[in-house]
């Protein structure tokens, strides 16, 4: 491929100005964004990787796992007898998958607590313990109260420091005891996507000290420049004044590609039917930001211009912001079905909230919230969700940030707000 690229004849090669791993970088790095072959075939290997992880029950799975991990995971297997050569190279691709993929805990049951990557961190990893003593066989729903559904917090405090505590009471687990499942970290939606997988590939295929190409390879321009100038116009530049100069040249180029772009774009309008006057509509809508270790939540039920309910939460931090959003309308028809309402429109500004709803499947790192909605679905007799426009979900915006400023866990659900809300805190009417 570098000899297609540089020469333009079929007898030659060609002069490579630039080395291809620089031509295989991103534009933003001032490459060309081409493809690194070796490592784009891993990130397509990684994808059937996946596949066998993400879908256990499929026929090649079943196939591949009676043959080859019949008691394990596939990340698990280092060497086994007599491999074919497809075996083999899907073994290839495990670092790539393993680099990004986390547990996502249901139920806990096929989780190990010290061996397994769930915890929701920047790779997924295992725990840090503050005890000696590891049972490598202990799985996390020990970790979990089998009638509440929740984290039992004296077993947390007595294994984990408190920063992984934290992280921990992001998870949250299943509601009916849903199988453990898989996630991978660089997509928002869990998914696994090769064009992910390729960034993974492309990170661990460079040495530690090999740092991406960051743009045009100045120094070498402002040495031939020099050169020039010394061959043609009889004029010297000292070497500290070259570098200087590339510096200079380096900086300015960096600055002119990260100039963000301002263009005006408008509100993410959603459905502008007008709501029904005559049925019950939940608003919700949940509030996180990443300095903070508290997520809120909010919503309220209304008939026309009606109040009939209101909720509003802090709880710990959710994983992300979507996390939060789906938690919101967790709670909210838990409490609405506490309530005996079996009919309900629910309205939120979120579209990634009812794409995810709709295609369940095709986002694994909320797999189990999602068959916990599903559950609760089954509750109502009339179920549906909207996406509508965000100046219509401003009250409860007002609830979720109310809640999470507070800066401790509480929860309240009544037919007007707390009277511990200040006044201006009560603006959301």
């Amino acid at each position: 491929m570098a000899r297609f690229w540089w020469s333009n004849r079929a007898d030659s090669s060609g002069i490579h100005w630039i080395s291809w791993d620089h031509i295989c970088s991103h534009f933003s790095d001032g490459g060309l964004g081409f493809r690194v072959l070796e490592d784009f075939n891993l990130a397509l290997l990684a994808k059937q990787l996946w596949r066998l992880l993400r879908f256990p029950d499929s026929l090649l799975s079943r196939i591949l796992k009676g043959r080859y991990f019949r008691y394990s995971s596939p990340l698990e297997i280092s060497v086994s007898n007599r491999p074919s050569y497809g075996w083999r190279s899907l073994l290839a691709s495990k670092a790539v998958l393993k680099h990004g993929i986390r547990k996502t805990i249901g139920s806990g049951f096929n989780t190990f607590i010290w061996t397994d990557p769930w915890i929701p961190d920047s790779p997924p990893r295992p725990p840090i313990g503050i005890t000696g003593d590891r049972n490598p066989l202990v799985c996390v729903n020990t970790l979990i109260d089998p009638v509440s559904k929740t984290w039992r917090m004296e077993k947390l405090r007595e294994l984990f420091p408190p920063q992984e505590i934290a992280l921990i009471m992001g998870i949250n687990p299943s509601l009916n005891r849903s199988r453990d499942g898989y996630s991978w970290s660089a997509t928002k939606s869990g998914n696994y996507t090769v064009k992910s997988g390729y960034e993974v590939a492309r990170t661990l295929s460079r040495p530690a000290c090999d740092l991406p190409f960051q743009g045009p390879c100045v120094t070498a321009l402002q040495a031939q420049k020099a050169r020039n100038k010394k061959l043609f116009e009889n004029k010297e530049e000292s070497p500290q004044d070259t570098v200087d100069k590339a510096v200079l040249e380096a900086e300015l180029w960096h600055q002119a590609n990260n100039q963000v772009v301002s263009t005006s774009v408008g509100e993410i309008r959603g459905d502008l039917r007008p709501l029904p006057c005559d049925s019950l509509v939940c608003f919700i809508d949940g509030s996180w930001m990443e300095a903070d270790a508290r997520s809120g939540h909010g919503w309220i039920a209304s008939t026309g211009e009606h109040d009939i309910l209101l909720g509003l939460k802090c709880s710990p931090r959710s994983l992300s912001p979507l996390h939060s959003e789906l938690d919101t309308l967790l709670w909210a028809m838990k409490c609405l079905i506490a309530h005996s309402v079996d009919k309900v429109i629910v309205a939120t500004y979120c579209q990634d909230l009812v794409t995810m709803l709709a295609q369940g499947e095709d986002w694994p790192a909320f797999g189990s919230e999602i068959r916990d909605f599903s559950f609760l679905q089954h509750s109502f007799s009339e179920f549906s969700i909207r996406h509508i426009p965000r100046s219509w979900n401003f009250r409860a915006d007002k609830l979720a940030k109310c809640a999470r400023v507070r800066g401790f866990c509480f929860s309240h659900v009544g037919q007007s707000v707390p009277a511990w809300l200040s006044l201006e805190e009560n603006q959301f009417r």
